[in-house]
């Protein structure tokens, strides 16, 4: 046996106003083609158009997506928010090898030299933390031995031992 339904669905889309001009008059529409279909919408007051493209099989909503992406402001100032934190974490990179130098040829060279640790450094006394800044206070077979400056708070001064040259990169 086959039962037919028929259904209507009827949805609400949300349309960003015009950036432009702040019109709600806008025309969602897509040229139809299989192959490069280009979608969008278009302000019928200024004529400003928001296009990319799309499948031959876009809805209202694929369209009405495009237009939003560049017409709603708060979707904007999400990106540009976005653009903003990948730009601060680069700079934060970029500075944090400023005053990277190499190391130096002989291992007997090390100490009195500061570095910064490029992990987390573990001993029986707790965990230093990654960017730690230490100075080396002597040379073994092996490894370097770090003294980190005391804690602000309550005045250990760490003191860690076998570090291995991978793990430290040497600063100006």
């Amino acid at each position: 046996m086959l039962i037919k339904e028929k259904s209507t669905v009827v949805r609400e889309i949300h349309v960003a106003p015009c950036l432009k001009c702040g019109s709600e008059d806008i025309v969602l529409s897509d040229c139809g083609y299989s192959t490069h279909n280009i979608g969008g919408g278009k302000c019928n007051v200024c004529g400003h158009v928001a296009t990319d493209g799309v499948c031959w099989t876009a809805g209202v909503d694929d369209l009405a997506a495009i237009w939003n992406a560049a017409n709603d402001i708060s979707f904007l100032i999400r990106v540009e928010e976005k653009k903003i934190f990948d730009a601060s974490q680069r700079i934060a990179e970029l500075k944090g090898k400023a005053g990277v130098v190499p190391h130096p040829k002989l291992k007997r060279d090390y100490p009195g030299k500061y570095v910064r640790t490029l992990l987390d450094l573990r001993n029986g006394m707790g965990v230093i933390p990654a960017g730690s800044l230490a100075l080396i206070d002597h040379q073994s077979p092996k490894g370097s031995s770090l003294l980190l400056n005391a804690c602000s708070c309550c005045g250990f001064k760490p003191i860690i031992n076998a570090i291995q040259a991978n793990d430290i990169e040497f600063v100006e």
